[in-house]
């Protein structure tokens, strides 16, 4: 973790904003209380994987079966667990062999069951098949600087949000823009377009460290989109088009420029980390009829619900609660990232709507 006024080496300010959250993880434990307001109510909640001994979980998704997948960075390992709780298998190690990772960090699962690992060392991602069969590397046609996430839409194409290194072959679209869509053909990725706009910075090297924001896939081939400041949610076809934006008043005096601090010297380029305390959106998902997200922060969770162009309600996040991963329509079930007696857990929340 980068100290104060310790140079950061690349992606490094973005892993401590992790780690801050990742403490939070393990800080609390859930308690039973449910937020007053929401749509729907908790009807049971089942915990699950405090057997597999996770680390630091840097990605989860959620399987067209119901399955759930979590990327656990500090085992260096791919685990699916099935829509009832088992652990039905784990993949990976570190290395750089056939299935191996170094620095896993970001992951996203197709409707075909295939299965997509972001290796940050590597800039590569790693193909498994829904059985967990090594299928190949494949390439990114654009470097990156920070990459945020990833979201295998239900046409197949593959979205990528981050921020664009500025190499000569870069489009000038992908570099100010901060969703990128590709085509994926077997084990190759052809780039599409770019789309999106880009954090609110004074210094655009803020960005290198900062990244764009964070990405899922809605009903309808819609494309939800958290900015990383101004807090705002978008909702994209995967053309680009503009379906929805929300824009939000939440008071938030920071910004990515009071984080991290840029010095230019005159053969360097140093960024250091402030240690202030400023928000980042939680990436959104869609539950039922409505989008949930959040804002994280060093002190505690907010949990906000949208509903076609609003924010229905903006509450605490319940206790133990981390990161919402995904919506099982059909057995209505969501599920969580969270702790239970300060491990990291999954929790499978049954909900039932209220009726209109």
């Amino acid at each position: 973790m980068p100290l104060p006024g310790v140079a950061c080496r690349q992606r490094s300010v973005a892993w401590h904003r992790f780690l801050i959250v990742a403490a939070l993880v393990v800080a609390s434990d859930p308690v039973g209380a449910q937020p007053k307001g929401l749509p729907w109510r908790i009807d049971s909640t089942a915990v699950f994987g405090l057997g597999l001994n996770l680390g630091l979980v840097s990605a989860c998704d959620l399987g067209p079966d119901g399955s759930v997948f979590v990327l656990d960075y500090s085992n260096v390992a791919l685990l699916r667990i099935s829509p009832d709780g088992r652990l039905m298998w784990k993949r990976g190690k570190q290395g750089r062999g056939r299935g191996e990772f170094i620095r896993p960090t970001r992951l996203a699962v197709a409707a075909n069951g295939e299965i997509l690992v972001y290796d940050a060392a590597t800039a590569e991602l790693s193909s498994f098949s829904g059985d967990g069969e090594f299928q190949g590397l494949i390439a990114l046609p654009l470097l990156f600087h920070q990459l945020d996430d990833i979201v295998i839409l239900p046409s197949g194409l593959v979205a990528i949000s981050g921020i664009v290194r500025e190499l000569t072959n870069a489009p000038t679209d992908a570099l100010r823009s901060s969703i990128h869509i590709f085509r994926k053909q077997a084990l190759a990725l052809d780039y599409v377009r770019s789309f999106g706009p880009l954090p609110d910075v004074h210094d655009p090297a803020v960005l290198r460290y900062w990244g764009s924001g964070f990405l899922s896939s809605a009903p309808n081939s819609v494309l939800l989109f958290a900015r990383k400041l101004p807090y705002e949610v978008f909702r994209f076809l995967e053309n680009g088009t503009v379906v929805d934006r929300i824009t939000l008043d939440d008071s938030i005096a920071t910004g990515p420029d009071d984080f991290i601090h840029v010095t230019r010297e005159a053969t360097t380029t140093r960024f250091t980390n402030s240690q202030k305390d400023v928000p980042v959106p939680a990436r959104l998902i869609s539950v039922g009829d409505y989008d949930l997200g959040g804002l994280i922060r060093a002190t505690g969770r907010s949990l906000d619900v949208f509903h076609d162009h609003d924010r229905l309600i903006s509450t605490t996040m319940p206790p133990g609660w981390i990161m919402p991963i995904g919506f099982d329509r059909r057995r209505s079930v969501l599920w969580i990232l969270g702790a239970k007696d300060k491990h990291p857990a999954l929790f499978r929340e049954h909900l039932v709507f209220a009726r209109h």
